[in-house]
């Protein structure tokens, strides 16, 4: 069972997407700020891990340096899901190597647990 750790702050919508996981089989992580999720990318080592970039205590994208520069993080995929349509955010960071940049408003959870699936599947 692949797992997943959920980074994002607004707790109904990381209950929602926890949910959607789950129920497409993946073992599933929380984390509501980003020194929590960057401990558990730490401790559990998820298969993915899905990003939200305006958090408390550490940002999504400080977050995502962080795990890039750290050998033994850096091959975790992470996609960022943010509200925030900033193309230069999106340009910037899937050129350090995020594989997928979803905003919130145009992609259902649905959506999202399929890409995570394909990205997975082509390891």
């Amino acid at each position: 069972m692949k797992k997943i750790l959920i980074i994002e702050d607004d707790l109904i919508l990381l209950q929602m997407y926890e949910t959607k996981f789950k129920h497409a089989g993946f073992e599933v992580e929380t984390a509501l700020d980003g020194v929590a999720g960057l401990e558990k990318i730490k401790i559990d080592k998820p298969d993915f891990v899905l990003l939200d970039i305006v958090m408390p205590k550490l940002n999504g994208k400080a977050l995502f340096e962080k795990v890039r520069f750290d050998p033994e993080l850096q091959k975790i995929p992470i996609a960022i899901l943010t509200n925030v349509e900033n193309p230069k955010d999106r340009v910037e960071l899937l050129n350090k190597g995020v594989v997928e940049y979803f905003i919130k408003s145009e992609t259902t959870p649905a959506q999202v647990v399929e890409k995570v699936q394909t990205i997975l599947s082509h390891g």
